[in-house]
């Protein structure tokens, strides 16, 4: 550590657009979306700050930079709260990021050099841990890698995040996390454009917990067992073949098991009939269907045996090998369409618009008669409402 004391001189892109990244200045929902927020845009999350150092410095000239009067830009008044905000009131008139604007106005709203120092990484800390109890505060800390090989605590210029609030949550500018519920969490923290996270569980105070000793059969074992030991749970007993057979069928192809298949199973002695049962269903065509629709984005519960309860005719599977031409593969959407949730699945069954074909040539000749119709409608209301001789000229309605 050296020239820890020796001030350096105000930077944009090291002090300013860190402020506006903690602040949610530049997020999607704010003025880092497409068309910006209230006449003002950002780049979101920062990524080009020659940009936003443009539009912040050459846009509405002497308001939102005020040269003469630094305290009295719109840069600050609005981040302050002193002139009405559509986003609030985001920090106050004596925080660091308050003073770190103003410092900014007052040095001439310079730009960097081409030489300067940027992120290249951040870290953070702690990596990964443990927590016993409800109302455990920890705070996180983060520090950025520099392209000169120098480092910076920038934790109250970063912003935080909780993928489970549950269990964890975060004050989103300080960085310190409270846990609540027994679980798990992933914090993350963004400072630039660089985002890093940590892993946190949750588990009781006075949990009574001994790790059992378990037999690992694969490597999969070994990290499941790894991670419930984290969380404190001991798992559960082997199932038996009978449900095993029921839910290994649901799980890998969508179907349930037949009789004989059943009965068949549950009589075998082999001590590998389970691995013998899935490397069959593996092979089984209704696995690739099942897992196609699952990754394409397709409706959970539309699996084989409802698109055999409802006659359908070309498997998602193999949409892609029958229509080879893209424009066929865009007016051509799935014969299926099966709601979420089963209880909607009689209503969409009784309803043959939604297992149609699309046919563009016929949507655009309803749509055409449709508008015409709406047309003559307008046109028979004008006529009533017209004014005669004994109308209202301004409500353009007869007089009763």
């Amino acid at each position: 550590m050296k020239d820890a004391t020796v001030p350096r001189p105000i930077s944009f892109q090291l002090d300013i657009m860190p402020v506006l990244t903690s602040a949610g200045c530049n997020t999607g929902s704010c003025h880092g979306s497409a068309r910006g927020q209230d006449g003002f845009m950002l780049s979101l999350f920062g990524y080009d700050p020659e940009g936003d150092h443009q539009r912040i410095t050459r846009q509405l000239s002497g308001r939102r930079i005020n040269l003469a009067l630094p305290e009295e830009s719109l840069l600050v008044t609005k981040s302050t709260g002193q002139v009405p905000h559509t986003g609030g009131k985001l920090f106050g008139k004596d925080t660091p990021y308050a003073k770190a604007m103003i410092d900014w106005i007052k040095a001439g709203v310079p730009y960097d050099k081409d030489d300067i120092a940027l992120p290249i990484g951040i870290d953070i800390e702690p990596k990964q841990y443990v927590l016993k109890g409800e109302r455990v505060k920890v705070p996180l800390t983060v520090r950025a890698r520099y392209s000169d090989g120098t480092d910076r605590d920038v934790t109250t210029l970063s912003s935080f995040s909780s993928s489970n609030d549950n269990s964890v949550e975060i004050n989103e500018s300080t960085g310190v996390a409270k846990t609540k519920n027994r679980g798990e969490a992933f914090l993350l923290a963004r400072f630039h454009t660089y985002t890093e996270g940590t892993q946190t569980i949750v588990i009781p105070k006075d949990l009574v917990y001994e790790r059992p000793k378990l037999p690992e059969n694969n490597y999969i074992d070994t990290h499941v067992h790894a991670k419930l030991h984290k969380l404190r749970i001991i798992p559960s007993d082997l199932c038996s073949d009978e449900v095993f057979i029921r839910r290994v069928h649901l799980d890998i192809a969508g179907v349930l098991p037949t009789e004989e298949v059943r009965k068949a199973f549950l009589e075998s002695p082999d001590s590998k009939k389970r691995e013998a049962l899935v490397d069959q269903l593996l092979e089984r065509k209704e696995f690739t269907e099942v897992w196609v629709m699952k990754w394409a984005g397709k409706p959970k519960g539309a699996m084989s045996a409802h698109r055999q309860s409802i006659g359908v005719r070309t498997p998602p599977a193999s949409l892609h090998r029958q229509q080879r031409q893209p424009g066929q593969l865009q007016v051509r959407p799935p014969l299926v369409r099966v709601a979420p949730r089963p209880g909607r699945q009689q209503s969409a069954l009784q309803h043959h618009h939604l297992r149609a074909p699309f046919r563009p040539r016929r949507h655009l000749q309803e749509s055409c008669h449709q508008l015409l119709q709406a047309r003559e409608r307008r046109e028979e209301d004008d006529r009533k409402c017209r004014p005669g001789l004994h109308g209202d000229p301004h409500s353009m309605r007869p007089v009763p």
